[in-house]
């Protein structure tokens, strides 16, 4: 049992080592798109920043809402002191 357990392990270093050896590579990675991944990045930056700002909006929004309701809640604690 115990050769099984060093077998297992001294393979699983390896796997390990084989893993994270590639992307200790010096060389600078280049961006290796084409013209048609390149188009497919820019859509789907445009669509992402279509569907996040009118969430970056509502967020501003409920912000202001809760600053208000903050605000009444002090104003109708300090009118009852």
């Amino acid at each position: 049992m115990r050769k099984a357990h060093k077998f297992l392990c001294f393979w699983c270093g390896i796997l390990l080592l084989v893993g994270v050896c590639p992307g200790c590579s010096s060389e600078p990675e280049k961006d290796k798109s084409g013209p048609a991944e390149q188009l497919t990045d820019k859509i789907a930056h445009k669509a992402e920043q279509k569907i996040r700002q009118p969430l970056e909006r509502a967020q501003e929004a409920l912000n202001i809402e809760n600053a208000h309701i903050k605000a009444v809640d002090e104003a109708i604690e300090q009118s009852s002191k």
